[in-house]
């Protein structure tokens, strides 16, 4: 029985992109069938579906005929990625693969859990910006209930919506009187809010339920169903912009909680996406294969050890092309899934700094 790496990947992309789905099979195996699923999709189809040399688009979902293919179809290196094309606010979710290889191939046996991947909406607000969380209700059937809310929130929601109107009965006073429907008549199963006069208090991660069948009248329903948005909104203060000289070395600093053991770290590059990573660590090594070509062997951490939450990491022999914006993201283990994020505009210096 082969045991893969659970993987749990927040990948922050934006409508109309391609996201990388990334899954490792065993090495020097063969695999005998792929699958790719959404739990809360999985009754009505897959993502995508492989099995003997082949893929099967009668088996996947319709929204996703057409949309995902192998990211490398030989399977090099057992690697079973698969590209997401032109996602859309319905693609965000939590996505799984699974495999059946000759390693853990037995007759019966069902496929292996290899990796898990959340994928959600990135949105970066200043304070006092009005800001709007994206939401589609996924069938055309009537709305009965909407409900967006913050995990962490176990007996108040952001915003709640039942029988045509705003219900504000339970809503967490952070949020009184700043969240309201962007089309009050949620034309085209639009569920999106807009959340006025953002302050870094905002920065979390949001989720967006909706029930489309009749239900029991309760004072309070809170929807139990799967999220069919997350939405993960950060407010920063400013961004930090540096000025570089080609062939210098620079460090973008990022730093996590002080008093917790960081278990994964992604330094990204939003116009690279989903070619690679920056730089990628998780449980306590760091992965080459997940960097973007042109950033091997020139990124290394400031501090091996990451004391005190430090994931600054110094980038060598800067050009020309490695202006963007860079972003950090991290998971530590002290309080579950909590995310930590350092924006940073990185920019190109006239000739004149170099006199």
């Amino acid at each position: 029985l082969y045991i893969g790496n659970v993987d749990q990947q927040e990948l922050k992309e934006r409508p109309g992109e391609t996201v990388l789905l990334q899954c490792q099979g065993p090495r020097d195996s063969t695999i005998t069938l792929l699958e790719w699923i959404r739990p809360d999709l999985k009754s009505e189809g897959y993502v995508f579906f492989y099995r003997h040399d082949r893929s099967y688009e009668n088996y996947q979902h319709p929204s996703f005929h057409g949309r995902v293919e192998l990211r490398d179809e030989s399977m090099k290196d057992q690697d079973v990625s698969v590209m997401l094309k032109n996602i859309t606010d319905q693609d965000t979710g939590t996505y799984e693969c699974r495999i059946i290889s000759t390693v853990s191939n037995k007759t019966g046996s069902a496929p292996d859990l290899i990796s898990t991947i959340i994928l959600k909406w990135s949105i970066t607000a200043r304070p006092k910006q009005n800001t709007t969380l994206p939401c589609e209700a996924p069938s055309k059937t009537p709305i009965i209930a909407a409900e967006w809310s913050r995990p962490e929130m176990v007996s108040k929601y952001v915003f709640f919506y039942r029988d045509e109107q705003a219900d504000k009965t339970n809503q967490d006073p952070a949020f009184e009187g700043r969240v309201e429907l962007a089309d009050h008549q949620l034309k085209n199963g639009n569920l999106s809010v807009i959340l006025r006069r953002v302050t870094v208090n905002d920065t979390g991660t949001y989720e967006c339920r909706v029930k489309q069948e009749a239900a029991v009248r309760r004072k309070r329903a809170f929807i139990s169903s799967d999220p069919v948005s997350i939405v993960k909104l950060t407010v920063i203060e400013s961004r930090e912009f540096i000025q570089f000289i080609t062939g210098e070395d620079v460090t973008l600093e990022c730093h996590g909680a002080k008093d917790a053991i960081i278990t994964l770290l992604e330094w990204s590059r939003s116009d690279l996406n989903p070619e690679g990573y920056v730089f990628f660590y998780r449980d306590e090594r760091v992965y080459e294969n997940y960097q973007h070509p042109s950033f091997m062997d020139r990124v290394e951490l400031r501090d091996p050890e990451m004391k005190n939450g430090d994931v600054s990491v110094t980038l060598q022999n800067v050009s020309i092309n490695d202006t963007g914006r860079y972003e950090c993201y991290v998971s530590v283990s002290r309080t579950g899934l909590g995310r930590v994020q350092t924006q940073v505009g990185f920019g190109a210096a006239a000739s004149w700094l170099l006199m």
